[in-house]
């Protein structure tokens, strides 16, 4: 029998903001079960951020209630985004560990296992890298959008972590820590975790790769000023 003392817990944070399918919350429960089997003995936890989503889920929490033991949920009315679901997760979250990723798991269960044994190795923080596969079958204006943000990040935060924006990432404690000081709420609060993590601690770079048939959700003009604002915001810092 496995010593309970000598199991380490993981949890798994998911933003939630209006799921594209209709399976939405089975998808979420046969990847979780992947998940639990391939990081076992791992404890492995669920924390959904309900970031106000403007459709009513209630019917999905409830099917992944009743499936998950490890399942907690946070939920506000009004949508505020991204980077503040995450941390509305993070500060629920008593694990030893943490990973964030979408509702739809993107990524490979073999990509989350890369970030979970970096974790295991010592990792403070690691951030997903995707090759140049990951340009192939994406809309073009998210690809130029892409790369143009990692050139700007190479170039102005003179970091070599440039995909800043990968979704999925995993923390030890202090790198929850750092990421609880990070303050923009939606697209770019991943570069404002990168520039303050370079400073603080060691980030290391984790191979991953997307499945195939992933859907990319649209961007605003809006939400690209927005975002523009806090792009020079992040430079400041």
């Amino acid at each position: 029998m496995t010593n309970p003392l000598l199991i380490k817990t993981l949890d798994v944070v998911l933003p939630c903001y209006n799921p594209l399918t209709k399976a939405w919350a089975n998808d979420v429960v046969a990847e979780f079960n992947e998940l639990e089997k391939e990081v076992s003995p791992t404890k492995l936890n669920l924390i959904i951020v309900n970031d106000g989503s403007s459709i009513n889920l209630t019917e999905g929490f409830e099917t992944i209630k009743a499936k998950i033991v490890n399942f907690y949920l946070i939920s506000y009315s009004e949508n505020r985004g991204k980077g503040y679901a995450l941390r509305e997760g993070f500060k629920a979250s008593r694990a030893s560990h943490v990973i964030y990723t979408d509702i739809d798991f993107p990524y490979t269960v073999g990509s989350f296992k890369n970030i979970y044994d970096s974790l295991k190795g010592g990792s403070l923080l690691a951030v997903g890298s995707r090759d140049n596969d990951y340009y192939k079958d994406i809309p073009w204006f998210r690809k130029w959008l892409s790369k143009f943000l990692r050139k700007l990040i190479q170039t102005l935060l003179k970091t070599d972590v440039t995909d800043s924006q990968c979704g999925i990432k995993g923390f030890s404690s202090a790198g929850r820590d750092v990421f609880l000081q990070t303050t923009i709420d939606r697209y770019l609060f991943d570069l404002e975790l990168i520039k303050i993590a370079s400073k603080k601690l060691k980030i290391d770079k984790v191979p991953v790769q997307l499945k195939p048939n992933v859907v990319f959700t649209s961007m605003s003009l809006k939400v690209l000023l927005q975002e523009g604002a806090n792009f020079f915001k992040i430079l400041l810092r």
